[in-house]
Protein backbone atom coordinates (compact mmCIF):
# COMPACT_ATOMS: atom_id res chain seq x y z
CA UNK A 1 0.00 0.00 0.00
CA UNK A 2 0.80 3.56 -0.77
CA UNK A 3 2.71 5.66 2.16
CA UNK A 4 0.68 8.32 1.10
CA UNK A 5 -2.68 6.59 1.28
CA UNK A 6 -1.86 5.59 4.85
CA UNK A 7 -0.74 9.00 6.03
CA UNK A 8 -4.21 10.29 4.46
CA UNK A 9 -6.11 7.31 6.48
CA UNK A 10 -3.91 8.56 9.77
CA UNK A 11 -4.82 12.51 9.28
CA UNK A 12 -8.79 11.38 8.55
CA UNK A 13 -8.80 8.98 12.25
CA UNK A 14 -7.34 11.96 13.74
CA UNK A 15 -9.94 14.57 12.29
CA UNK A 16 -12.56 12.74 13.44
CA UNK A 17 -11.16 11.02 16.34
CA UNK A 18 -10.35 14.46 18.61
CA UNK A 19 -13.83 16.19 18.41
CA UNK A 20 -15.11 12.38 19.07
CA UNK A 21 -13.04 12.35 21.92
CA UNK A 22 -13.88 15.67 23.40
CA UNK A 23 -17.49 14.83 22.79
CA UNK A 24 -17.59 11.84 24.48
CA UNK A 25 -15.24 13.46 27.22
CA UNK A 26 -18.41 16.23 27.52
CA UNK A 27 -20.96 13.49 27.96
CA UNK A 28 -18.88 11.62 31.10
CA UNK A 29 -18.91 14.57 32.67
CA UNK A 30 -22.52 16.06 31.70
CA UNK A 31 -23.39 12.65 33.30
CA UNK A 32 -21.71 13.43 37.30
CA UNK A 33 -23.77 16.38 36.64
CA UNK A 34 -26.85 14.96 38.17
CA UNK A 35 -25.08 14.57 41.63
CA UNK A 36 -24.63 18.72 41.71
CA UNK A 37 -27.01 20.81 43.53
CA UNK A 38 -28.82 22.29 40.58
CA UNK A 39 -27.28 19.67 37.87
CA UNK A 40 -29.14 18.22 34.80
CA UNK A 41 -27.49 14.95 33.39
CA UNK A 42 -27.31 14.63 29.84
CA UNK A 43 -28.69 12.23 27.55
CA UNK A 44 -27.44 10.17 24.75
CA UNK A 45 -29.71 11.80 22.16
CA UNK A 46 -28.69 15.04 23.13
CA UNK A 47 -24.90 14.24 22.21
CA UNK A 48 -26.07 12.32 19.31
CA UNK A 49 -25.85 14.83 16.80
CA UNK A 50 -22.39 15.59 17.67
CA UNK A 51 -21.03 12.13 17.22
CA UNK A 52 -23.04 11.54 13.94
CA UNK A 53 -21.16 14.19 12.39
CA UNK A 54 -17.91 12.27 13.07
CA UNK A 55 -18.43 8.84 13.11
CA UNK A 56 -18.25 8.14 9.39
CA UNK A 57 -14.96 10.08 9.22
CA UNK A 58 -14.00 7.70 11.45
CA UNK A 59 -14.75 4.91 9.52
CA UNK A 60 -13.69 6.00 6.34
CA UNK A 61 -10.39 6.43 7.73
CA UNK A 62 -10.23 2.86 9.42
CA UNK A 63 -11.36 1.36 6.31
CA UNK A 64 -8.78 3.04 3.98
CA UNK A 65 -6.10 1.58 6.60
CA UNK A 66 -7.61 -1.96 5.76
CA UNK A 67 -6.96 -1.19 1.92
CA UNK A 68 -3.17 -2.90 2.22
CA UNK A 69 -4.84 -6.34 3.47
CA UNK A 70 -5.82 -9.05 1.38
CA UNK A 71 -9.77 -9.21 0.44
CA UNK A 72 -9.79 -12.72 1.78
CA UNK A 73 -8.35 -12.17 5.34
CA UNK A 74 -10.84 -11.53 8.55
CA UNK A 75 -8.96 -8.80 9.46
CA UNK A 76 -9.95 -6.56 6.45
CA UNK A 77 -13.69 -7.89 6.95
CA UNK A 78 -13.38 -6.66 10.82
CA UNK A 79 -11.75 -3.25 9.44
CA UNK A 80 -15.01 -2.48 7.30
CA UNK A 81 -17.57 -3.70 10.01
CA UNK A 82 -17.43 0.04 11.31
CA UNK A 83 -18.35 1.61 7.99
CA UNK A 84 -20.93 -0.78 7.33
CA UNK A 85 -22.22 0.16 10.64
CA UNK A 86 -22.68 3.53 10.63
CA UNK A 87 -23.98 3.02 7.11
CA UNK A 88 -26.95 0.74 8.43
CA UNK A 89 -27.90 3.46 11.39
CA UNK A 90 -27.65 6.55 9.40
CA UNK A 91 -30.13 4.74 6.80
CA UNK A 92 -32.02 3.67 9.64
CA UNK A 93 -32.20 7.31 10.84
CA UNK A 94 -33.20 8.74 7.90
CA UNK A 95 -36.04 5.81 7.47
CA UNK A 96 -37.44 6.44 10.75
CA UNK A 97 -37.92 10.28 10.19
CA UNK A 98 -39.36 9.47 7.02
CA UNK A 99 -42.01 7.27 8.90
CA UNK A 100 -42.21 9.56 11.41
CA UNK A 101 -42.90 12.44 9.04
CA UNK A 102 -44.60 10.70 6.34
CA UNK A 103 -43.91 10.89 2.79
CA UNK A 104 -44.66 14.42 1.33
CA UNK A 105 -45.04 16.36 4.69
CA UNK A 106 -42.87 18.79 5.43
CA UNK A 107 -41.43 18.84 8.48
CA UNK A 108 -42.82 22.37 9.48
CA UNK A 109 -46.40 20.72 9.57
CA UNK A 110 -47.53 18.92 12.81
CA UNK A 111 -48.86 15.68 12.09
Amino acid sequence: MSTFIEVVAWVIIGYAALPLAITLLDFATGLQVKDMRHGRAKTMSEEWPDLRLFLPVLAVGVSLLALQWNTDTAKWWLAHIPLFAVVVVHLASWIRSRVIRGPGKPSAEPS
